[in-house]
């Protein structure tokens, strides 16, 4: 998950499988950050474009854990 915070000041927590597209708006805009997921919705957030991908980079690339596991 992608914890963001949004311009009206919430927080969110989004499934980095859901994401379509991350943009970075122009500096004069509200928002620095567009998110675009699956089911159509458009997020505009606070954190900066590079944080966003930063952390989308980091969940997409972590194994998925397998129910195998015996590491616990």
């Amino acid at each position: 998950m992608i914890e963001l915070t949004t311009v009206g000041g919430y927080k969110r927590s989004i499934l980095a499988d859901r994401v379509i597209e991350i943009a970075e708006l122009p500096a004069e805009k509200r928002s620095s950050t567009v998110i675009k997921l699956t089911n159509g919705e458009t997020i505009f957030v606070k954190n900066s474009y590079e944080k966003v991908l930063e952390m989308y980079k980091q969940i997409k690339q972590e194994p998925a854990s397998s129910d195998n596991d015996t590491s616990h």
